[in-house]
């Protein structure tokens, strides 16, 4: 273990507004062992009004099980004539925990991008970025790395849930429209959406009403407050109908299991077109069910 201090770095972008795509600068070397590398989105990554910016370590694969590095990182656009656009905030980038679960830290909202496109607001069409990276932790080689905790979005979460969450977080822009108050705020809107993941991950047959319950009542707080959840609610409906099938009642349920030639021995021929009913009515929803074999029983026995 050991620690490194400040290295400064430069990345000149030319042409910024004609770049469509995420875009990626050349390796930098610490001086820990470990390249970094910047990429650029300069549509936003799960935003659409802000440009992104990713740190992260330039091939983990090269490095040993168990390494780790943690960084502050600091950064600044500045245009063509060295005037600066954007600086980034200090708490949002310090400490930054890297493994070889977690290869990159991504910053959403950096500078707006209406900004960047106003006509001679970044003079030449020239982007810079300058950065320093501030190593204060390095562990070269240790035990596997699955099991540390570190902070994403706010809210502490192990090592080998971070792949996954950042994919989540990637594939599906859900909370563009999400702008909190405060930092701790935020950290209890992305635990709930953490929790909400988590819970529709597991298979439907096996979550509990009340796992159920949760997870409703959260989607519903987190699309108040600005999530865009069109992507889970399939899942959520799945889990709804698995659930409801898994926890009938078991009077319900013996009901439904006695099958037509079970009555039709009992009943003789007389009950046939009453079995038939007792039948289709199966496929009705869970709602009608009771009152059916209810009244369908009470017309047996009432013989």
């Amino acid at each position: 273990m050991g620690t490194e201090f400040k290295t400064r770095f430069s990345w000149e972008i030319d042409n910024f507004s004609d770049i469509k795509k995420s875009i990626r600068s050349g390796p930098y070397l610490s001086g820990s062992g470990c390249q970094w590398f910047l990429e650029l989105y300069p549509k936003g990554y799960c935003v659409s009004d802000h440009v992104s910016l990713r740190l992260s370590a330039y091939n983990p694969k090269s490095l040993r099980l168990g390494w780790k590095r943690r960084v502050n990182f600091l950064y600044v656009f500045l245009n063509q004539s060295g005037e600066e656009l954007y600086r980034s905030n200090v708490e949002s980038c310090r400490d930054l925990f890297f493994c070889a679960e977690v290869t990159g830290r991504i910053f959403s909202r950096t500078s707006p991008l209406n900004k960047l496109q106003e006509e001679g607001f970044l003079k030449e069409n020239k982007l810079t970025i300058k950065f320093n990276i501030e190593v204060t932790q390095v562990v070269h080689q240790g035990k596997s790395t699955e099991n540390d905790i570190f902070e994403f979005y706010g809210v502490q979460i192990l090592a080998s849930q971070g792949l996954s969450m950042a994919k989540v977080c990637g594939n599906h822009p859900c909370f563009e429209d999400f702008n909190p108050k405060t930092k701790e705020m935020r950290a209890v809107y992305f635990t709930i959406f953490f929790c909400l993941i988590e819970t529709l991950r597991k298979s439907p047959q096996s979550l509990s009403v009340t796992e159920l319950r949760n997870a409703q009542n959260q989607f519903t707080e987190l699309t108040k407050a600005g999530f865009k959840l069109d992507f889970l609610k399939s899942k959520l409906k799945e889990a709804s109908s698995a659930c409801q099938v898994q926890n009938l009642p078991e009077e319900w349920v013996k009901n439904v299991k006695v099958t037509v030639s079970d009555l039709q021995a009992k009943l003789g021929k007389v009950r046939k077109e009453k079995i038939r009913r007792a039948a289709a009515s199966s496929v009705l929803s869970f709602g009608f069910m009771r009152i059916i074999i209810k009244k369908f029983f009470l017309s047996c026995f009432s013989v």
